[in-house]
């Protein structure tokens, strides 16, 4: 496999591990290590949801909050909030199909495609994921705070929580030791990566496992949102909270998101009721990431 793991419980780190390689080609195997950062794709929406509920805190905003105060010229911009957003209830739909995906887009420019598609249902009415949802929460964050989505990161989580290979993301570089994507065939080839304009704040993240597994267990310990907002952000309908997607292991709950980029893919779970935290980052689908999520959680959990 090519990756990392980290689990830790009641805040003191059990286990990590990191395999396979950062940079892999004819001239150069370059070996991860456990600080190797990877991009960790949709968990981004953990992050983005936890700043929503520091602003509605400070009341530079609120759930009942309409779209149009930020973006009027969104169609169904009235009928849209925060919260629609937040949970996935908006019916805006995906964006899937961009083309050249390695070209950097503007804010205006993906709002633009956004818009180009209807509504797959009415606000409110079921949950429908998207990733356009917290894209344009990303966009909410810079519009109150009068800064980028990178410097509100790193302002309100990252520089608080020590979280020192967590940042909002580029394309992968050799020197930050950060992982570029691959895919297997036959050998190692080595994968395009999207630009993180078109993500941004719904999967345009950098981290590692150790630095996830901190700032789950920081946030389920009331450090970064009060526990109301994170009662709030718990709340599941459909699978999905605000910012939280719902697992299960053997009777267990679980709390997190997992993320896919390219050929990225990653974990984040926080079990509650154990107060154990598990996170995996990979950059090379070769063995399955699920499995060895479920084999490592059989060893916590005395399976």
């Amino acid at each position: 496999a090519m990756g990392s793991i980290a689990i830790s419980k009641n805040g003191k780190l059990l286990y990590s591990k990191a395999i396979g390689y950062n940079l892999y080609n004819d001239d150069q195997k370059i070996p991860a290590t456990e600080n190797s950062a990877y991009r960790i794709g949709s968990i981004s929406k953990i992050f983005t949801a936890a700043i929503i509920f520091q602003l509605i805190e400070e009341g530079k905003t609120s759930l009942a909050t309409p779209l149009e105060n930020y973006f009027p010229q969104y169609p169904h911009s009235a009928s849209i909030t925060i919260g629609h957003l937040l949970s996935h209830r908006s019916g805006i739909r995906n964006m899937t199909s961009i083309s050249s995906k390695e070209t950097p887009r503007t804010q205006e420019e993906m709002l633009t495609i956004i818009a180009e598609r209807t509504l797959k249902c009415r606000p409110g009415k079921k949950t429908s994921y998207s990733n356009s949802n917290f894209l344009i929460l990303g966009y909410i964050i810079e519009k109150i705070c009068g800064k980028s989505y990178a410097a509100v990161l790193e302002e309100r989580i990252v520089s608080k929580m020590g979280l020192n290979h967590t940042y909002y993301g580029h394309k992968a570089v050799m020197e930050k030791d950060e992982c570029f994507p691959y895919r297997f065939k036959k050998d190692w080839v080595q994968q395009p990566q999207t630009d993180i304009s078109i993500p941004g704040a719904s999967g345009g993240i950098i981290s590692t496992p150790t630095d996830m597994v901190l700032f789950i267990e920081a946030l389920f310990s009331k450090k970064i949102i009060s526990e109301n907002s994170l009662n709030t952000m718990k709340t599941i309908t459909d699978g999905h909270g605000m910012g939280f997607l719902e697992f299960e292991f053997d009777k267990k709950k679980a709390l997190g998101y997992i993320g896919g980029i390219d050929e990225y893919e990653s974990v984040l779970a926080y079990f509650p009721g154990d107060s154990l935290a598990i996170a995996l980052c990979s950059n090379g689908r070769v063995y399955p990431m699920r499995s060895i999520a479920i084999g490592s959680l059989n060893i916590c959990f005395d399976k």
